[in-house]
């Protein structure tokens, strides 16, 4: 079996690519929709504004840009939360 990953800028055609491979019949496994997923839990969210504050909120959800703004920028203190 091989394992290939579709990466690229915003509006680069990787969900073209990757619809274009389902209708061949190649297994996808999107990590966009598995982490929109993930947010949606409740302890998650709160665990994530528990390290990195409300600033990554965006009224009542996980704001994501502002979440990777802030992994990328701010190492957490405990790598375990």
């Amino acid at each position: 079996m091989k394992i290939v990953g579709i990466t690229g800028g915003i509006g680069s055609g990787k969900t073209t690519v990757c619809r274009y491979l389902k209708e061949l019949g190649v297994n996808i496994i999107d990590a966009d929709e598995i982490g929109h997923r993930v947010l949606q839990n409740k302890g998650i969210r709160t665990k994530i504004t528990d390290v990195f504050g409300n600033e990554v909120m965006n009224l009542t959800e996980i704001s994501t840009a502002r979440y990777w703004v802030s992994w990328f920028s701010v190492i957490p203190k405990d790598w375990n939360a």
